[in-house]
């Protein structure tokens, strides 16, 4: 089932289904960054500098664009984590319930638009050392 077919089934009919699309635009956007890092640091330094600069250009308009569509990415990464927060935890079974938790990385961003939560977010917790 897609994603917009699951938020209709559990009544989250008040977002428009561009709103759905622009989310998931967003987490690409947000991943692009990681991914891109890897490949260029596989090839000679004149060209990294080129392909980061026209990366840059590309990744501001994207940003750009988001915003003006009232889109936010929120990476929560090195806080500490709360059950109400808009993201799954996939390794919360690890953990006790009175430990102490951080986010210690982000799978997937929330994403928001004009302040309402479109896409929740994915997470790996850590306990918080001592």
């Amino acid at each position: 089932m897609s994603e917009i077919a699951e938020n209709i089934a559990n009544n989250q009919t008040n977002v428009p289904a561009k709103g759905f699309v622009l989310a998931d635009f967003a987490v690409e956007i947000w991943r692009l960054p990681r991914m891109l890092e890897k490949l260029i640091a596989k090839i000679d330094l004149d060209e990294q500098k080129r392909y980061e600069s026209q990366f840059g250009w590309f990744y501001k308009k994207a940003i750009e664009f988001l915003q003006s569509e009232g889109i936010t990415i929120a990476s929560l990464e090195g806080i500490p984590f709360d059950v109400g927060m808009p993201v799954s935890p996939i390794n919360i079974g690890d953990f006790n319930k009175d430990d102490e938790l951080v986010i210690e990385q982000v799978l997937e961003p929330v994403i928001m638009q004009n302040g309402k939560i479109i896409k929740t977010g994915s997470v790996i917790l850590k306990k918080v050392e001592q």
